[in-house]
């Protein structure tokens, strides 16, 4: 008797694929598939990853998982052609293929097309490893980089000490040098550091963990203090760990956006006024004002984009009409009141009252993007009571 035969339940699905993620990066540090974390980690160089994930998308009952290596290239002035894709492109790797800058390219004595090195763009490309099963359909896949140093004018990106912001998401847990005295409701109000934040859980008597709900600007070695008998004297932070955020300082984009020709207006930095935009630097720093933004010249202008910018950090971006230089003014309450001009009967022409407006805004509600969870969270309402 013969054996019964066998029968294909399914297929398992492998594509070569190349992705132009964007001009420059610091660094890939995570990679999601529909909606799954299919990698994370940190490259900063030209690397290959192995993505071992065969359950990631429900294994082969359903639409399968993510197996293969995946090439990530920087786009680094020195880099040269990727031997995978000229396999795949030309047939075989023993082909002389040159490294030229650009994309797609006849060479004057080949009629077959030349590999470019894809300098100045970072790339990704799949190296023909599984994207799925039952489904000829790739899922989407979404790249996390981080960027604010590489891909500046002439490669020397300015004040770089203050580039880089660190955020935290809200799963940041502090640890304490020193157990808690007392239990710490949930949502109670503690003070680290110069920061005012929330706690999310109930922290329990004799806790050396404090979780919260905003840990930006939170290091080693800040005090902890809080409600009465809760926290022993000389409490300080030993350590902060959780999601955390590489943005790139608002004042660097609205100043790149000026300088940067490849992108931006190509204005030379003589035009800045250097010491002012480095104190409005050092001011969104130590707020912890980095932004993680895309921008897209197809769909936005430049001075789209920086109006987003200055919208969210309440500042005026400006070129003067006296010495031409570019000037950022942060809207703060950093001045002195009598130093104000003073607006009165002396000085008024004529003024007019106007009734107030019945369909004033009475509610803020801010929803936004969170890059990590890659969700848009809404914050609770602000009222302004008066007005309802």
């Amino acid at each position: 008797m013969g054996g019964k035969k066998k029968q294909t339940a399914g297929w398992r699905y492998y594509f070569d694929i190349l992705w132009g993620l964007c001009k420059a990066a610091d660094s890939l540090v995570g990679i999601v598939v529909a909606d799954r974390e299919a990698w994370s980690g940190e490259v900063t160089s030209n690397s290959r990853i192995t993505i071992d994930k065969p359950q990631l998308l429900g294994g082969d009952k359903s639409e399968g998982g993510i197996v293969g290596d995946l090439d990530v290239m920087f786009g680094d002035p020195s880099q040269t052609y990727n031997t995978y894709l000229a396999d795949a492109v030309i047939g075989h790797s023993k082909r002389k293929v040159p490294a030229v800058l650009g994309i797609g390219s006849l060479g004057p004595s080949d009629p077959a097309p030349e590999i470019p090195a894809m300098r100045g763009r970072v790339m990704a490309l799949w190296r023909g490893g599984q994207v799925g099963s039952n489904n000829p359909n790739p899922r989407p896949w979404w790249f996390r980089v981080r960027r604010a140093l590489n891909g500046w004018e002439n490669d020397t990106p300015w004040y770089p000490e203050k580039a880089v912001i660190v955020m935290r998401g809200q799963s940041t847990v502090v640890a304490l040098n020193k157990a808690t005295l007392a239990d710490l409701p949930a949502y109670s109000t503690v003070t680290i550091g110069g920061l005012t934040t929330t706690t999310l859980a109930d922290v329990p008597s004799g806790s050396v963990d404090l979780p919260l709900a905003n840990g930006t600007g939170i290091t080693a070695g800040d005090a902890v203090t809080g409600p009465a008998g809760v926290f022993a004297s000389a409490t300080t932070v030993a350590s902060v760990s959780g999601d955390e955020i590489h943005a790139m300082n608002a004042a660097h984009i609205l100043y790149e956006s000026i300088t940067n020709s490849d992108w931006g207006k190509g204005d030379p930095t003589a035009l800045i006024n250097d010491s002012q935009w480095r104190a409005a630097a050092d001011t969104l720093y130590a707020e912890g004002m980095g932004l993680c933004m895309q921008y897209n010249d197809a769909n936005e202008t430049i001075e789209q984009l920086q109006q987003r910018v200055v919208d969210v950090i309440s500042a005026a971006l400006s070129q003067s009409v006296t010495d031409g230089l570019w000037y950022l003014d942060l809207i703060r309450d950093d001045y002195t009141a009598t130093s104000l001009p003073l607006i009165d009967d002396s000085n008024i022409s004529e003024l007019e009252l106007q009734p107030s407006r019945i369909d004033g805004i009475n509610q803020v509600v801010v929803q936004y993007n969170d890059p990590i969870t890659r969700t848009q969270p809404v914050t609770v309402p602000a009222q302004s009571r008066g007005a309802i």
